[in-house]
């Protein structure tokens, strides 16, 4: 839109303030650092193999997905990652995928504190967005093992 929001033009401002200048702002560094992130994810995601594993993920979620909004279940998701194959089956196993989820927050972000202590909490439900930076995740620690498999088979270190 035209909305006066952030973004670009940096040259002089057609802002109503008295000075004719705007506002300095101070952007915490843990802001600047959250927008690069997610500026290198979604450049990185708009091609390569990024891309063709979103839409691996995405037709193999549409198969799968039940209710509304569409959701899997965990044991679901952990199979969609060995099937659209950003999870290697011949050095990983099941196991060492949960692990990697949990390392990175998965049941952090999927179990909401219990209200009390009265049996256990429900499966979590995975929706698609959840399910492609999932993969995205695990596609990216496969590239990078295979990268370093493939640079430590090359020339030796002097």
């Amino acid at each position: 839109g035209s909305s006066s929001g952030g973004g670009g033009g940096g040259g002089s401002s057609s802002s109503s303030s008295s000075s004719g200048r705007l506002p300095q702002l101070r952007v915490a560094p843990w802001c600047v650092a959250e927008q690069r992130r997610s500026a290198t994810f979604s450049a990185a995601a708009r091609s390569g193999p990024f891309e063709a594993s979103r839409d691996r993920v995405a037709a193999r979620f549409a198969e799968l997905a039940i209710g509304r909004p569409p959701s899997i279940s965990s044991a679901q998701l952990v199979q969609l990652l060995f099937e659209v194959g950003v999870v290697d089956p011949q050095h990983a196993e099941v196991p060492d995928v949960l692990n990697v989820l949990m390392l990175h927050g998965f049941y952090k972000m999927t179990h909401p504190t219990k209200r009390d202590s009265y049996g256990p909490v429900e499966p979590p439900s995975v929706g698609l967005e959840e399910c492609q930076r999932w993969a995205a995740l695990f596609l990216l620690k496969r590239l990078k093992q295979e990268e370093q498999a493939n640079s430590s088979q090359g020339a030796p270190i002097a």
